[in-house]
């Protein structure tokens, strides 16, 4: 676990805190979420803790069940790999900056119809 002192909030990053974690919201919250993309999104389920999140995932739930996010395949699949070609020939590179922090985002601007 990681106190970061800026925000004052806790980091839980083992499997088996977080998964303690998903089971006692009186001690974890998503209050890092409110402090920081709160404030520009608003707030989305993301910050929302036990009932109220779970009532609302039930709603989103029907969205993302596996049949329908199979017909997501072949864009994600392009996405992940037109962002792999930004580091062909990288000896060395982040994936997380280069990949996994932009995959989404990038994912859910196709699907708005924006140009990338």
């Amino acid at each position: 676990m990681y106190h970061d002192p800026v925000d004052d909030v806790y980091l839980v990053t083992r499997h088996a805190d977080v998964l303690a974690g998903f089971s006692d919201v009186t001690r974890f919250s998503n209050r890092l979420y409110r402090k920081t993309l709160g404030r520009v999104f608003g707030p989305t389920m993301l910050e929302m803790d036990g009932a109220d999140h779970i009532q609302r995932r039930k709603v989103v739930s029907p969205v993302f069940a596996p049949t329908r996010l199979e017909a997501f395949y072949p864009l994600v699949e392009s996405v992940v790999g037109s962002l792999l070609d930004d580091v062909a020939g990288e000896t060395c590179f982040d994936l997380v900056s280069h990949l996994a922090n932009r995959l989404p985002g990038t994912v859910i601007v196709h699907l708005l119809g924006f140009p990338s």
